[in-house]
């Protein structure tokens, strides 16, 4: 009968799963590297398991680098030793064996067939012990003893078989193969295992699982809130954002004013240099109207006094011509010629005065004209000054306002992402304490776990002993 493989014994006991079976497969044909090792690296099953599986595997008590197991053989090789076999039955000791209880051995019987029949008898009565894998402890001194104890029984064991092929020995008398029955029998195979430890690891396991679903809940809760608190942090980005574009409209906005400022100067003082030109054209025509004026004035004056002076000699030669005229009065021709010319001299002098009196108020018209209009210019200009300056201190108040709230505005971004990053370093380190706690929880359970599958098997062992 072919042996069978480690990997399908260990699933078929239910030390392992098939999913970790294809694992530890698919990790053996990359390392190359034996089966029960990889197993014990990966935590899929203990040591004392994988050497009960290797002691089943071999069909007898087997030393491993894992320690001492009892294997079961296959019923086809019981059968084939019970019929072939005729020395003393191998004894499987193991240090995890249940002991079982000691039993009498038959009466010895005369003859040789007493004493084949005392031997398949004494095979029957022994009970097969069933491997418990459990993980050795190599600082507890009874398990030492009973690891030496196993050493020395396989060794006893090989050393027969060795001599049976050289020279075969006299078989024992039944007396002594019950002695070494019964002295197999009462030897301590194994420590059983306390039904107590079996309840607190199950009351362990559930406490680790109700623990387990504490932290869920609490983990689910922390990322509830964590959640809420990301959808706030997005609100509060979303409004950020806003803000942002808010004030990049501000800024357009002041640029847009200072422009328009910026422009309104400019004109303000395109229009003051205009106004100051005209004023200064006008001040400058006032000041030749002014000098016209005086200049026309002086030569009126003149012309005034000198036709003063003239009538005034006129008057004296009219007064001459009336006396020479009183004194001759013969000489009436000659008086008529002098009042003539005396007439003519005055519509000549009227004439005179009516001239200059027209020019003199032409002159002052045109004065007024041109000081009304300067007036008007500097009211205007004045007029304009203000609004400018009133704009100006406007869209300073803007400018200053809308600096002011853009300097708030970038406080608050700047608080607010530090507040965000704050709780982002927060929740991370929160999130990494909740991971953190449920692996080491995992670990736990299925450390639990493992210790129940690895002392499962043996109290159903224990219960069928």
């Amino acid at each position: 009968m072919p042996q069978r493989q480690l990997g399908e014994l260990m699933t078929e006991l239910g030390l392992i799963s098939e999913e970790q079976l294809a694992t530890v497969l698919e990790v053996q044909q990359q390392s190359n590297r034996p089966l029960g090792q990889i197993i014990v690296e990966l935590g899929f099953a203990s040591g004392a398991a994988v050497a009960h599986a290797l002691a089943m595997q071999s069909g007898g008590a087997l030393r491993t680098e894992y320690g001492f197991a009892l294997g079961a053989p296959p019923v086809a090789d019981e059968a084939t030793a019970e019929e072939t076999r005729t020395d003393l039955p191998r004894l499987r000791l193991a240090a995890t064996a249940v002991a079982p209880p000691p039993r009498t051995s038959p009466e010895p019987v005369e003859g040789g067939q007493g004493a084949a029949a005392a031997e398949p008898a004494a095979v029957d009565e022994q009970p097969e012990p069933a491997a418990i894998p459990a993980t050795p402890e190599p600082d507890e001194p009874e398990s030492a003893k009973v690891a030496t104890d196993a050493d020395e029984a396989v060794e006893a064991e090989e050393i027969p078989g060795a001599e049976e092929t050289a020279a075969p020995e006299p078989e024992p008398e039944p007396e002594e193969v019950s002695a070494e029955v019964a002295q197999s029998a009462e030897a301590p195979l194994a420590a059983e295992i306390d039904p107590a430890e079996l309840e607190q690891l199950r009351g362990e396991i559930g406490r680790l699982e109700a623990a387990l679903a504490e932290t869920q809940a609490a983990h689910e809760q922390k990322l509830a809130g964590l959640r809420d608190e990301h959808e706030q942090a997005t609100a509060e980005l979303e409004r950020l954002q806003a803000s942002a574009a808010e004030q990049d409209r501000l800024l357009a906005e002041i640029v847009r004013l200072e422009a328009a400022l910026g422009e309104a100067q400019t004109t303000h003082e395109q229009n003051l240099n205009r106004l100051q030109e005209e004023r200064e054209e006008a001040a400058l025509e006032l000041d030749a109207l002014h000098a016209s004026l005086a200049e026309a004035e002086e030569r009126h004056a003149g012309e005034r006094d000198e036709l003063a002076a003239q009538r005034d000699r006129i008057q004296e030669e009219l007064s001459d011509a009336l006396e020479r005229l009183a004194a001759a009065e013969p000489a009436a021709e000659a008086q008529d010629r002098l009042r003539a010319e005396v007439e003519q001299l005055e519509s000549t002098l009227a004439e005179a005065h009516a001239a200059a009196e027209a020019e003199r108020e032409r002159l002052q018209g045109d004065v007024d004209r041109l000081e009304s209009v300067l007036s008007e210019a500097r009211a205007a200009h004045e007029e304009e000054l203000g609004l400018v300056r009133k704009k100006h201190e406007r869209a300073r108040e803007e400018l200053d306002g809308l600096q002011a709230a853009l300097a708030e505005a970038q406080t608050l971004a700047a608080e607010q992402e530090r507040r965000l990053a704050e709780e982002q370093e927060r929740h991370a380190e929160e999130r990494e304490g909740l991971e953190a706690q449920r692996e080491r929880l995992q670990e736990e359970l299925g450390a639990a776990l493992e210790r129940i599958a690895v002392l499962g098997p043996v109290a159903e062992e224990r219960d069928e002993l």
